[in-house]
């Protein structure tokens, strides 16, 4: 298995020999800058599946650093965890997007714990049927992930304007809005480079019934901004082996 890669970046050095000792111990490869200017250099020759960093460092702190990367396609998505010795200041983390914090000083054990969360791959899945939600549980735990099924699409947007997912899957018979303003709301913020599905069952019995039934929707959801559209009738293929394919 390839070894996951984390930037850390932080101005003390004894705090970043300390943890880059323990994620190296635990299987990560890390790379270090001391500041969020230096950061920035380093995402330029590697870009890392995590970046931990400290609140305040000379050249460039953590909030400039974080404004920056969500900026930039290429790095937006990438997850972040700050060290800070500010816990008050949680409304602040969230409005720079910043994924999680710990509070200092804390146990490298309990970094550990949050590094590996963040690490896991995490999927928001929009369904209220039962049967594809035990398809996708079973596909996501097969990759030692974590699933958050929702059949609400209020609820689904909160958590998609809250958290980062590896991947977003709609079921589209599920759905009452409209898929643009569906995908809108789910692009926001933290899942704007997100991979989205929309699973439509043709064979199935529409949840919108006298609406759109007799509509064929990938068009309409296509124009919404969504990646894949599948259709296990049209795709003649379970969604789990699809799933394989779209995630991997």
């Amino acid at each position: 298995m390839k070894r996951k890669k984390i930037l850390l970046i932080d101005d003390e050095k004894h705090i970043v020999d300390a943890i880059k000792e323990r994620l190296t111990a635990n299987g990560y490869s890390v790379i270090t800058a001391e500041n969020g200017k230096v950061g920035l250099e380093r995402l330029k020759t590697a870009i890392p599946d995590l970046i931990v960093l400290d609140v305040l460092m000379p050249e460039m702190d953590g909030f400039e650093f974080i404004k920056t990367i969500r900026s930039k396609k290429e790095y937006a998505g990438i997850p972040t965890l700050m060290l800070t010795a500010r816990y008050h200041m949680r409304d602040t983390f969230e409005l720079y997007q910043a994924d999680e914090f710990i509070v200092k000083p804390f146990e490298v054990h309990d970094l550990l714990v949050k590094i590996d969360f963040l690490l896991k791959f995490r999927v928001l899945l929009l369904s209220d049927d039962s049967g594809l939600i035990s398809i996708v549980r079973k596909a996501v735990s097969a990759r030692d992930g974590i699933l958050e099924a929702v059949d609400k699409e209020d609820l689904f947007i909160q958590k998609a304007r809250k958290y980062r997912y590896g991947g977003i899957i709609i079921h589209l018979q599920t759905v009452h809005q409209k898929p643009g303003v569906l995908i809108q709301e789910t692009r926001k913020s933290r899942n704007a480079q997100t991979t989205i599905v929309a699973y439509f069952d043709s064979g199935a019995e529409s949840a919108n019934a006298g609406s759109r039934e007799d509509v064929y929707p990938k068009r309409e959801w296509g124009k919404a901004g969504i990646d894949v559209f599948f259709d296990p009738v049209m795709a003649k293929e379970h969604f789990a082996e699809a799933f394989k394919k779209i995630f991997e």
